[in-house]
């Protein structure tokens, strides 16, 4: 699924999260102008809890969500001071 959208303060996130959903592993990247921005990314369960966080460049894909569990996810993208939510299901 493709997310692009502007946040709260007007700046355009691009970030893609495929497969979606999947029985294995999710991909994101984050697409960004400025090639060497840092990116975050934490994984959090239904309970809201934090399951994992990950730190990796902008135009860089990132796997993750093979040792999850089946169930929906949200994947917080912070990008500086931008931060866009997303859904993932694991099935």
């Amino acid at each position: 699924k493709l997310v692009n959208s502007m946040d709260e303060n007007g700046k355009n996130i691009d970030a893609i999260i495929y497969p979606n959903p999947t029985k294995s592993t999710f991909n994101l990247l984050v697409k960004s102008s400025k090639q060497s921005k840092t990116i975050k990314a934490r994984i959090i369960d239904s309970q809201g809890r934090q399951i994992k966080t990950l730190t990796f460049n902008s135009n860089e894909i990132v796997s993750f969500g093979n040792e999850l569990r089946s169930g929906l996810y949200l994947v917080e993208v912070i990008e500086g001071d931008h931060v866009k939510m997303m859904k993932v299901v694991k099935y």
